[in-house]
């Protein structure tokens, strides 16, 4: 992996297996994950991305994405607000830029490269924002 790629992304860990009595999903095609709610677990959610899926390798289970989302802006903030927030929060935390924009402003969908893992932050199809860490050297390898 290269330098500075983070090995946490929101309390799970890339290579780690699922935690204790984590129901996988095993479909036939397509992605096994297992899902994520925050508004049960012991850690607090980043920014009130308090539900998703954290996505495991086929070979060995593995963690190698873990995807977020939110069902849109809180404590009276506008949308446009929280996904400046949580842009501001991003960039400061692991001190990068995006690599990529697609959309238009003031909500476009961000890709930031943290090493290896690739972070993506924009608006959801279903409404609210996706928050996206994935560790793209494992995931490739699993």
């Amino acid at each position: 992996l290269k330098k500075g790629t983070i090995r946490h992304f929101c309390g799970l860990s890339f290579g780690a297996l699922p935690p204790y009595g984590a129901k996988v999903q095993r479909p036939a095609k397509g992605t096994c994950a297992f899902f994520v709610d925050y508004r049960k677990a012991k850690c607090r959610p980043f920014m009130n991305f308090e539900h998703g899926f954290a996505e495991i390798g086929r070979s060995n289970s593995a963690i190698v994405a873990v995807e977020l989302h939110s069902d849109g802006a809180y404590d009276g903030l506008t949308d446009a607000e929280f996904f400046a927030k949580a842009r501001q929060t991003i960039e400061a935390r692991y001190k990068v830029q995006p690599r990529e924009t697609k959309g238009e402003e003031p909500m476009p969908t961000l890709v930031y490269a943290v090493g290896d893992v690739d972070i993506t932050l924009g608006p959801d199809a279903s409404g609210g924002f996706c928050l996206r860490a994935e560790n793209t050297v494992l995931k490739a390898l699993w």
